[in-house]
């Protein structure tokens, strides 16, 4: 048995919900412009989150259609890199905890190969441009992501920013905006 000795009870007050509330939280005039804000934001997430769902099904449609095997040896040797990076695997896990690990990072390993194997050869074929101001134009909106000025940003993570990455990408996302442009979505029954 145990016994449990109650000391006291307290209850959380909430703050009412007005332009009072609004002022505080933020540079906000009224609670409407402070809900705006947040649906503003919950739309965005939403947008960003379907285009990634939709660039995910054009990519495993083109995988579907044009299959193709990667090297067992190339799969397993992603896997143990994503193994390590995720986890920071240290040398005391188990053998046998590591092979299960393994059998499901193996999937996401043979789907990133693939992919990228698809930009690769995109990359070739379509041919898409993509200029300096929108790298730059892209460094700009990473750092404004950060609240931080663009200069003080690119000092700071000045190692980080790969202009080579950063184009690459910009070159599969106007890949993939044109091929959404060809493709017809249907809704799942």
């Amino acid at each position: 048995n145990v016994a449990l000795k109650i000391n006291s009870v307290k209850k959380i007050e909430l703050p009412e919900l007005n332009d009072e509330f609004a002022k505080e939280v933020g540079d906000y005039k009224t609670l409407n412009d402070l809900k705006n804000e947040i649906k503003k934001g919950l739309e965005e997430q939403i947008r960003i989150k379907n285009d990634r769902e939709k660039s995910s099904l054009i990519l495993q449609e083109i995988i579907k259609e044009n299959p193709f095997e990667v090297p067992e040896s190339l799969i397993d040797d992603y896997a143990n890199r994503m193994i390590n990076k995720s986890q920071n695997r240290n040398s005391n896990m188990l053998e046998e905890t590591f092979q299960k690990m393994k059998k499901i990072y193996s999937q996401y390993a043979e789907n990133e190969l693939k992919t990228n194997y698809i930009f690769d050869k995109l990359r070739e074929i379509e041919k898409v441009e993509v200029t300096d101001d929108e790298i730059e134009n892209e460094i700009k909106k990473s750092a404004e992501r950060m609240n931080m000025d663009v200069e003080k940003y690119k000092k700071l993570y000045e190692k980080q920013i790969n202009k080579d990455s950063i184009k690459i990408n910009l070159m599969n996302e106007k890949i993939l905006e044109n091929i959404e442009k060809t493709v017809k979505f249907v809704e799942k029954k």
